[in-house]
């Protein structure tokens, strides 16, 4: 999805508490506690984010290379490539893509104009979608020899990028269409549907749809914007997210007859467009909220999660999220910024990606008390987004980073890349990359119980008698003093059987699997989530 460029936290907080297990030792209850890794849910930890180095030819004065990353697709862990744009050493706007393989980032490549590009192309790619490894699709903008604006594709096969080719506007296109694709979803190798904006030939913005059909792209259609636009409704869609070929849903805003920036989403069903419909933005949002839908991700015909940006009705930038479930879109409502963002906290969720229903992770930016953009990422689990965090920007960043994250996927829970920019110490913006960090499980440590009484084990690890405590229960013990209670555990833990012994294993919050036997208690300790 590519945006205009923009600024773009502070590393996720954590809660601590208590996290109990029950086993029956010698007649009474044994009670094991360690401290797990908790924030009301589990927020996004992601590891600091990394440079990812523009094309050999990209200019070298600041603020050049004025590389970002707009757009991502992965198909394994650590297996993703990520398109956008930079400056090249004559100064020329143009389109690149980065592959990282194993984890590791390559050098990003120039990603070729289209054949009728201008000497300045001012070419950029903003989405791409893969279909397997080395094989994706990226649609964005260029200039053409006329200085006319226009969507284009590219095309990698083999691990081979080819030339961008144009993607035509639709037949009631102004001279200068403006137009551009912004999101793309493949759902299959040469079937790919993309969406966009154009300017028609009354110069008002529509918004436009194109599709790809086994490998061949036709002639792109306006999209109708919802029954309350206005005349120049200036309808555009940024994301787009298909479950089958001919199937897809996509979001962006619009302009209603009061000219108010509202939300819209529009569907595909069947191969067929309907009218866009209006997104409600939160009850907070402000008369006019300037509110906007940015990224989707489907993961069900009709179940989808939406993130974006509003007003509130002081005047503040926030982020927030609509959902769709079984074709009908609620009402959006807030994601919070991170604890430490400004009383403006300007915040924005660029782009989402979601391994299931209701188990999403989004990526954008806010500012901080300072007013510095920084880059966050927030987590939906079970229906209920988690406070965002912030993500580091690159150890080479300026004191004010404008960092901000605008692409994601996610290829399983928890293990997420997000790619953006960031302004470096001498004040040239790079792209950047960062992933959701792996817990750092520590090795397992046995304990014997003693007969009675507490017995104090190390790494705070604490195992007592409780003989009054029922089995399947556990005492939840609160950091805070005085604050204790008995909760379920059994639907949580796994039970089975080994000769001579009875086996309790269970996942903490962090992912680590924890356990324990009745007899030596191996015990590993908890994740230690990056701080």
């Amino acid at each position: 999805m590519a945006k205009a460029r923009g600024g773009w936290g502070r590393r996720a907080g954590r809660a601590s508490r208590v996290l109990a297990t029950v086993f029956a030792f010698a007649g009474a209850t044994l009670l094991i506690t360690a401290p797990v890794a908790v924030a009301t849910g589990v927020r996004p930890t992601f590891a600091q984010a990394i440079e990812v180095r523009a094309p050999s030819n990209a200019g070298t004065t600041p603020p050049a290379p004025q590389a970002g990353l707009d757009g991502i697709s992965c198909t394994s862990a650590g297996k993703c490539t990520a398109v956008g744009t930079y400056e090249d050493s004559s100064g020329n706007g143009q389109a690149m893509k980065a592959t990282e393989t194993r984890g590791t980032w390559r050098q990003a490549t120039k990603v070729t104009a289209p054949s009728n590009a201008a000497t300045n192309p001012d070419a950029s790619l903003g989405g791409i979608s893969c279909t397997s490894a080395a094989k994706c699709v990226a649609v964005g903008s260029y200039l053409d020899s006329s200085g006319n604006g226009q969507a284009m594709e590219a095309t990698e096969t083999r691990g081979t990028w080819r030339q961008a080719t144009n993607v035509t506007a639709p037949s009631n296109a102004g001279t200068d269409p403006n137009a551009v694709l912004k999101g793309i979803s493949c759902t299959s190798a040469g079937n790919c549907a993309a969406v966009g904006t154009y300017a028609d030939s009354s110069g008002n913005g529509q918004a436009m749809e194109a599709t790809e059909t086994r490998g061949t792209w036709g002639q792109a259609a306006v999209i109708t914007a919802p029954s309350n636009a206005g005349t120049n409704p200036e309808a555009l869609l940024y994301s787009i997210s298909c479950i089958s070929a001919g199937n897809c849903v996509g979001v962006g805003s619009y302009l209603d007859s009061s000219s108010h920036l509202q939300v819209m989403a529009a569907a595909q069903t069947s191969g067929t467009w309907g009218q866009a419909t209006e997104v409600t933005a939160p009850s907070n949002a402000g008369s006019n909220p300037e509110a906007v839908l940015k990224g989707i991700s489907c993961t069900s015909p009709r179940k989808c999660t939406a993130v974006g940006q509003y007003l509130d009705s002081s005047g503040n930038g926030q982020a927030m999220e609509a959902t769709e479930t079984r074709g009908a879109w609620e009402q959006a409502t807030e994601v919070t910024a991170p604890s430490n963002a400004g009383t403006n906290p300007n915040a924005k969720l660029y782009a989402v990606s979601c391994t299931s229903a209701r188990k999403c992770t989004a990526a954008g930016t806010y500012e901080d008390t300072s007013s510095h953009p920084q880059a966050m990422a927030a987590t939906e689990t079970r229906g209920t987004w988690e406070q965002a965090a912030r993500v580091t920007a690159p150890s080479n960043a300026g004191t004010n980073p404008q960092a901000d994250l605008s692409g994601i996927s996610c290829t399983s829970a928890g293990k997420c890349t997000a790619v953006g920019e960031y302004l470096d110490s001498s004040g040239r913006f790079q792209a950047m990359a960062a992933r959701r960090a792996r817990p750092r499980c520590r090795r397992a440590v046995t304990f014997r119980p003693g007969a009675h009484g507490p017995v104090q084990a190390p790494q705070r690890h604490d195992l007592r008698l409780l003989p009054h405590v029922k089995p399947g229960l556990a005492r939840d013990v609160d950091t805070h003093p005085g604050h204790h209670s008995e909760v379920d555990v059994s639907r949580s833990p796994s039970l089975r059987r080994e000769p001579g012994l009875l086996t309790r294993s269970f996942l903490d919050q962090a992912g680590c699997e924890q356990a324990a036997r009745s007899t030596s208690l191996a015990v590993p300790l908890p994740c230690a989530m990056p701080d």
